[in-house]
């Protein structure tokens, strides 16, 4: 989550519902609070950077996730992220990353 608390707009985890590390239990409203990637089991030591629609963010420690709040707003307010989120017919799952 970007900051310590959220208003929920839709609860997606029923009530006495057993949920896995990773799984949705709510949505917040459309911001942007995170970015994951896969990591290579075979990756070597050191730092990493990932680049999505033209935007780079340095990865010292590549754990699969990026959460830094500044670097998404920038991703969010990017018109490649607004153009990727307003067609799903044209999106595929995974936005344009390297």
């Amino acid at each position: 989550m970007p900051t310590e608390t959220v208003t929920p707009v839709q609860c997606t985890a029923g009530l006495n519902t057993v949920v896995a590390e990773g799984s949705e239990i709510m949505k917040n409203g459309g911001q942007l609070t995170g970015l994951t990637y896969q990591v290579p089991a075979d990756r070597r030591q050191g730092s990493r950077s990932l680049t999505i629609f033209d935007l780079s963010i340095d990865l010292p420690l590549p754990d699969g996730r990026v959460s830094d709040q500044t670097f998404l707003n920038t991703v969010e307010k990017s018109e490649a992220y607004r153009a990727w989120k307003a067609d799903p017919a044209q999106r595929g799952p995974r936005p344009p990353c390297h």
